[in-house]
C-alpha cells in the first residue's frame, strides 16, 4: 500500500488552442479542452493518495457540444478537463468559451471534480450550460481519504449563461457544488 501521495502522471509546460465541435447521438461525458478525463485505476484500488501531476498548462480551445438526442446524458464539460479525480492542478488555465446548452457541469476550467488541489489557476472564456454549471468548476466533490485538497487563490472573469437550472442544481459564476476548502479565490 501506498503511506503518501505518489505522482502517477504529469503533465506539464503544455498548451493547446483551436476548437471541439461535436454532435452526438449518444451519451457525452468528459470532454475537455485538453484532457477529457483524469481517473485512472490506482485512483480506486488505493483510494485519494494517488495523483496526477497537471501544471503550467494552457488551454485556448473553444468547444461548442450538443446532443441531437433529448435522452442522451451529457455532462462534465470543461475547458481545461472534463473529469478531474485525484489531481494536483497549478498555475494552469483556460481561455476558451465553452458552450454545451443540453449539458449538466459545464464549466470555464473543470467540469467535475473529485478530491482534486487546484491551486493559482483560472479561466477567462464564457460558458453556456445547463444544470449545475459554473464559470470555474461546474461541481467540485469534497474529499474522503487522507485530507481536505481544495480550490486556492484561483479566479474566473467569465460569463455563465444558464439554459437550465433547477432549485437544487442551481448555476454561479465560480464553483456550483462545494464541500472542501475554498480559500482566497
Amino acid at each position: 500500500g501506498y503511506s503518501d501521495y505518489h505522482i502517477i502522471s504529469t503533465v506539464k509546460d503544455t498548451s493547446v488552442s483551436g476548437s471541439i465541435n461535436l454532435i452526438s447521438t449518444k451519451g457525452i461525458l468528459d470532454i475537455g479542452g485538453m484532457i477529457g478525463n483524469t481517473k485512472n485505476k490506482y485512483h480506486d484500488k488505493y483510494g485519494y493518495a494517488i495523483f496526477n501531476s497537471i501544471e503550467n498548462c494552457k488551454s485556448s480551445v473553444d468547444l461548442n457540444i450538443s446532443s441531437s438526442s433529448s435522452t442522451s446524458i451529457v455532462s462534465s464539460i470543461g475547458g481545461l478537463i472534463g473529469g478531474s479525480s485525484s489531481d494536483y492542478i497549478y498555475q494552469s488555465y483556460s481561455s476558451g468559451n465553452v458552450t454545451a446548452k443540453e449539458a449538466s457541469y459545464v464549466a470555464g476550467f473543470i467540469g467535475t471534480s473529485s478530491t482534486s488541489k487546484v491551486e493559482q489557476c483560472y479561466s477567462t472564456g464564457n460558458v453556456v450550460g445547463g444544470s449545475s454549471s459554473a464559470a470555474f468548476i461546474g461541481y467540485y466533490n469534497s474529499a474522503t481519504g487522507v485530507e481536505k485538497m481544495g480550490v486556492t487563490n484561483s479566479y474566473s472573469t467569465g460569463n455563465i449563461t444558464c439554459t437550465k437550472s433547477y432549485d437544487f442544481s442551481p448555476c454561479t459564476l465560480f464553483i456550483e457544488n462545494v464541500g472542501d476548502n475554498i480559500s482566497n479565490n
